[in-house]
């Protein structure tokens, strides 16, 4: 995989390799072979604590370029909250 990483990297400006959730082998492959990352984020507390640690794990891998997208959230709530 990372050979054919290396040979894509000469035509594309982006490759996204997805990872399943949590840090499992599969985390733990996609991570070894970025350059940068892009973690989603669900606003539930489950997810909260292993995206905790997935971008402690990131930090500690010198990846320093993390991007957060915020998945399923709740307008609702969130109007509540705002005074």
């Amino acid at each position: 995989m990372a050979a054919l990483i290396d040979y894509l990297k000469n035509d594309f400006d982006f490759i996204i390799v997805d990872s399943p959730a949590g840090i499992e082998q599969g985390f733990t492959y996609a991570s070894s072979i970025a350059d940068e990352a892009i973690i989603v984020v669900n606003l539930d507390l489950a997810t909260l604590r292993d995206n905790d640690r997935v971008i402690g794990l990131l930090l500690k891998k010198v990846l320093q370029d993390l991007k957060l997208i915020v998945n399923k959230v709740n307008l609702m709530i969130l109007k509540m909250d705002v005074p």
